[in-house]
């Protein structure tokens, strides 16, 4: 299998909920029960996505433009400044 139908393959199985997980070590991918293994991983996913996402840039922009930003599970919330927090419009 290509490397691109390996990944497809992984995702469809953990949308079924299989608990498939791999290590920036380059151990691969593989099947646990552990929730322990399955915490670290999804902090090293977590870690990885908000690197990428420059927070600190967006943070930025949102105070140079007056409004505040907050985080909502995960994802971050930009308030508007005429907004108060707590009666966000959705």
């Amino acid at each position: 299998m290509s490397d691109r139908a390996v990944r497809r393959q992984i995702e469809q199985y953990r949308q079924r909920g299989v608990w498939v997980i791999s290590s920036s070590d380059g151990r691969g991918y593989w099947l646990t029960e552990d929730p322990a293994e399955l915490a670290c991983f999804l902090r090293e996913v977590d870690a990885r996505l908000m690197a990428q996402r420059y927070p600190m840039l967006r943070k930025a922009l949102a105070k140079a433009r007056g409004d505040s930003v907050v985080l909502v599970r995960q994802h971050e919330r930009h308030i508007k400044k005429r907004q108060v927090e707590g009666q966000i419009r959705l």
